[in-house]
Parts: C-alpha cells; sequence; structure tokens
C-alpha cells in the first residue's frame, strides 16, 4: 500500500512517487491510497472512492476536519467533528483498503499532515513492514507543527526510511533518530 499525494494532482512527489510506482511496476504491485479534505458532514466517517487508471487500480478516501467545519460554521466550535477523529477515520478506512487487498507492506510517501502516523498505525495493526520516504520539504514543514509527534512515532516504527536529500537524511537521522536504515534516493 502506497499512501501518498492525490492520484491526480501534480506536483514534486506526486511525480516521484509515480515514477517509483512505474519503475517497481514489474517488480511490486502497488495499491495507491489518497487522502483528501471533504467539506461534506456525511464525509466525516471517511468515504473511499476506488480508481482506476490503467491496468492498476489505487484508492481515494475523503474525510471532513475540524478546520473546514470551523470556516463553514464558526459559531458551533467545539461541537464541530475534530481534526483527531478525521485522522482517526482516514486510519480506519486505509486499514480497511489494506486488509482487503491483502498487501505485504505499508510505504508512506512524504511526511505531510498525519499521513506518517496513520501508516504507522495501519502497519502496526497488520503487523506488517512500514517504510517512509522524506523529501525535505515535508520534514521542514512537519517538524515545526503539530505533525512532528506523528512523524516521531512514525519513524520509531520504520522498517526502512528513505530520503530524497542529504538535508532530509540528516533531519531524520540528527533530531529523530531512527533504529531504521537511512537511505538516500534522489528523484
Amino acid at each position: 500500500a502506497l499512501i501518498g499525494d492525490a492520484l491526480d494532482d501534480f506536483g514534486g512527489s506526486v511525480v516521484s512517487s509515480g515514477r517509483m510506482t512505474h519503475l517497481l511496476e514489474d517488480r511490486v504491485e502497488m495499491v495507491p491510497i489518497s487522502f483528501e479534505m471533504s467539506y461534506r458532514a456525511e464525509d466525516w466517517a471517511g468515504v473511499v472512492r476506488r480508481v482506476e487508471s490503467g491496468n492498476r487500480h489505487g484508492y481515494v478516501i475523503k474525510s471532513a476536519d475540524s478546520f473546514a467545519g470551523s470556516r463553514l460554521a464558526p459559531d458551533l466550535g467545539e461541537r464541530m467533528l475534530s481534526r483527531e477523529l478525521m485522522i482517526r477515520a482516514l486510519a480506519e478506512q486505509t486499514l480497511a483498503i489494506a486488509k482487503r487487498e491483502n498487501v505485504d507492506a505499508i510505504h508512506a510517501y512524504g511526511g505531510y499532515e498525519a499521513r506518517p502516523f496513520i501508516a504507522a498505525y495501519v502497519s502496526a495493526l497488520l503487523d506488517k513492514p512500514l517504510i517512509l520516504t522524506f523529501s525535505g520539504q515535508d520534514l521542514e514543514r512537519g517538524v515545526f507543527g503539530y505533525g512532528f509527534s506523528h512523524i516521531r512515532q512514525a519513524v520509531e516504527h520504520a522498517a526502512l526510511i528513505t530520503c530524497k536529500s542529504e538535508k532530509a537524511a540528516t533531519i531524520v537521522g540528527g533530531l529523530l533518530g531512527p533504529s531504521a536504515q537511512i537511505r538516500i534516493i534522489r528523484n
């Protein structure tokens, strides 16, 4: 299971994960899973959509969070669904997909938001190896935000960590001190 960016977006990590998927497709069958924010109340528990692309399929999980709710209805405050429940919904839907697809490993591509932690959660519950890939910008953003504890927990659980730059490897190795091997794999 490759947890990454939106399957139809364009950007550095989308191109990199797509390239990696293409390079490995003869050796490894990947099941891409991406997360999207929703503003619809009925999506709070997580809505899964299967996406077909050529001879490959993937999944998009949509869920709502309290930030979306607070922008839409700021007077409701704490009564809106919390961000933590949105992350839980994404994790539970990812777990269900990973079970259904009978995956051999979980790979979080990028340290954005709670992506690494969700991957670690699913990996732990399925007793499957966790692979993390960091680009650098994701770490720069994550270590200074609320996601630092999520990244740190995922790094502690990882079987392998790949980084797209020396700087990313330095941040992971120096700040997070993983027991897993860190490899640099450039674009």
